[in-house]
């Protein structure tokens, strides 16, 4: 085999890998000078969508970077960076937007909180529910009041 039909072949290789490079050979045509691997997010890995439905609860505020929340499974995957987004927007379109304030209704912190309730016999068996998770977190910030919206109206939890 002669360079020509190598360099060839590891140009074809490298445009065909699960993580696509680039062959640089030298200007002479003998040897491989460098590999550039493509920084197009076409080649980017492609990460699991996360299902929120594989969690107890989850939950964020719109001001704290983060999600907290418990999965059902302990052998859940971790909630990557690369998900983080998409996390997020699942929480905020199932989920119950909320805030935590401290006891005179002053220095509010909003987010959404996603959760099933998983009781059989409640009559809310199978919707979204809230918990005090995200008041037990601020409570160091001194809140201690919990507010949820439901229709368009804010009640306390």
């Amino acid at each position: 085999m002669n360079w020509k039909t190598y360099i060839d072949q590891a140009i074809k290789t490298g445009l065909e890998s699960p993580t696509p490079y680039k062959v640089i050979p030298y200007k002479n045509g003998i040897g491989i000078k460098k590999i550039e691997f493509f920084k197009s997010s076409l080649f980017k890995p492609r990460f699991k969508k996360v299902d929120i439905d594989n969690y107890e609860h989850l939950y964020f505020f719109e001001d704290i970077k983060g999600i907290w929340g418990e999965a059902k499974n302990p052998d859940e995957p971790k909630i990557s960076k690369e998900n983080l987004d998409q996390v997020k927007q699942d929480i905020k379109s199932k989920g119950i937007k909320f805030y935590t304030c401290d006891d005179d209704g002053n220095d509010k912190h909003y987010g959404y909180y996603y959760s099933i309730c998983d009781f059989k016999n409640n009559p809310n068996y199978g919707k979204p529910t809230i918990d005090f998770e995200p008041m037990d977190f601020m409570s160091g910030d001194g809140h201690v009041q919990m507010w949820y919206l439901e229709n368009k109206k804010w009640n306390a939890l």
